[in-house]
């Protein structure tokens, strides 16, 4: 453990949010898996697929 752990009181490393990658096909619009991750407070960031 370093020194800035040391000082976290609050526990603020520990609900810092970790990077999570959900695959899903965009070619379908999906609308409520949208809505619901984005009111979780997901940021959803969209790729195409390489097909092949």
């Amino acid at each position: 453990m370093g020194y800035a752990d040391h000082l976290d009181l609050v526990g603020k490393n520990q609900r810092q949010r970790k990077v999570r990658e959900i695959r899903q096909d965009t070619r379908e619009q999906d609308a409520v898996t949208s809505n619901l991750l984005t009111g979780m407070g997901y940021t959803i960031d969209r790729h195409a697929m390489l097909i092949g």
